[in-house]
């Protein structure tokens, strides 16, 4: 059904705190050229129409003065309402997980509810709760490379229980530039705790925040071996003890490439 735009008034607990503004030029486009195709869910609350799902649409319309807009309509609860809210993002698998984190302690908040019942509610899992829950406490850095879509959700998880922030922030970077899948953040995360806690390293601080190590000697995956390795001055691979003594062996006997572009030596073959 159609509905007047100006009955319509957005809820008091968002799930959606960003909107994208390229997403919404995008999709500008296509209303201003077929209209609205999937309807904008309301609820009715006294005289007025609450929003349930549909953000973006409303704030498109809104922009474009629409005088009516595409509606569905349903009867939802308080609990119900916040239950479309999730089940629709998850299917869009677009909203960013440390909004859905805050989202979740709004609702907790508002409901007096513990973890297991949002997750009973919501019909999520207690640990999918948790893990948004806890992303919201991370360090800024790590939440804005999540919100930018820099690190996927996954890799900055385990790159969050790196307890030391120096350490964190040079993997982020280096992730960032070169790619990193979970399984390789995970060992990151792994090498780096435990090089911190040999060399008497501290542990991250209770309000999120992460205490910096001096003198700490990193190690990192070999990326010739796999095992773990030493970051050695400048590099173009990261290698472990036993890979680097080959290297240098084969460096001492020509076998390694060295200086190829300032030698113009074709690719493949030795320099001494």
């Amino acid at each position: 059904m159609e509905l007047s735009r100006e009955k319509i008034r957005l809820p008091e607990n968002m799930m959606r705190q960003a909107v994208s503004e390229q997403g919404l030029e995008n999709l500008m486009l296509s209303i201003k050229e077929i209209g609205i195709i999937n309807p904008i869910i309301v609820r009715k609350v006294g005289e007025e129409y609450e929003l349930v799902a549909g953000l973006r649409r409303y704030l498109v319309a809104q922009t474009l003065r629409m005088e009516k807009v595409y509606v569905k309509v349903v009867k939802a609860s308080d609990t119900r309402a916040e239950r479309i809210k999730v089940d629709e993002n998850k299917e869009r698998e677009d909203i960013d997980p440390i909004d859905e984190g805050v989202f979740f302690e709004k609702l907790m908040e508002m409901h007096g509810w513990k973890q297991k019942e949002l997750a009973t509610v919501l019909r999520v899992s207690e640990s999918y709760v948790s893990q948004r829950l806890s992303a919201v406490n991370w360090p800024e850095v790590l939440r804005e490379c999540v919100k930018n879509k820099e690190l996927t959700f996954s890799v900055a998880r385990e790159f969050a229980g790196i307890k030391n922030y120096d350490e964190m922030v040079r993997v982020i970077g280096q992730a960032i530039s070169g790619g990193v899948s979970p399984a390789v953040a995970a060992r990151w995360r792994q090498e780096i705790n435990r090089e911190l806690l040999k060399s008497g390293g501290n542990d991250s601080l209770g309000d999120g925040g992460m205490e910096t190590g001096q003198g700490i000697e990193v190690v990192v995956s070999c990326q010739v071996c796999g095992g773990p390795g030493q970051e050695i001055g400048y590099k173009l691979i990261r290698a472990c003890k036993t890979c680097l003594e080959i290297i240098q062996v084969g460096r001492e006997k020509g076998v390694f490439r060295q200086g190829e572009q300032e030698k113009g030596v074709p690719p493949g073959e030795a320099v001494e």
